[in-house]
């Protein structure tokens, strides 16, 4: 098996966790689990740029790159984008989402459209937080590598 790459050209967004309600009618109560619809539309946006659908097996190395699009201005607390302000590189991100969340919301993508059988699958994860280079959009960028097939990332 090869090594998959795919391009999300979309903001990266944080996994959710579902939201419940609870209603009582006639004394009884009723409970409903949803998921917010920033959440369920940015799977249902991305999935359009999954084109190889091939279930993966086995065990897979994971490299995602989860950039947004630069602010105007940044902050003192980033201070590496501060140093390189009016830059065309990348540079880290420290706001939300959060790496690992996002890339959480990636591998259930993944796992919705039968790439993947499990997250679990993802026995190697490497994920960074980015700001893109001044006025380029930001995009979700995925790796996977199966790890029997790459002796050098044993």
């Amino acid at each position: 098996m090869k090594a998959r790459s795919y391009a999300i050209p979309l903001e990266p967004y944080g996994k959710a966790r579902p939201r419940v309600t609870h209603r009582l009618v006639k004394g009884k109560v009723y409970s409903s689990a949803h998921m917010p619809k920033g959440y369920t539309q940015w799977k249902a946006d991305a999935a359009w740029f999954i084109r190889d659908k091939t279930p993966l097996d086995g065990p897979l190395f994971m490299q995602i790159e989860l950039i947004k699009r630069r602010p105007k201005s940044v902050g003192k607390s980033h201070a590496d984008c501060e140093r390189l302000r009016g830059s065309d590189e990348l540079c880290y991100r420290t706001t939300t989402p959060d790496a690992d969340n996002a890339a959480g919301t990636v591998m259930d993508l993944l796992q919705e459209l039968g790439v993947i059988r499990n997250d679990s699958q993802i026995a190697w994860l490497s994920a960074r937080s980015l700001y893109a280079p001044k006025g380029e959009a930001g995009r979700v960028l995925v790796q996977l590598v199966p790890l029997r097939d790459a002796p050098e990332l044993r």
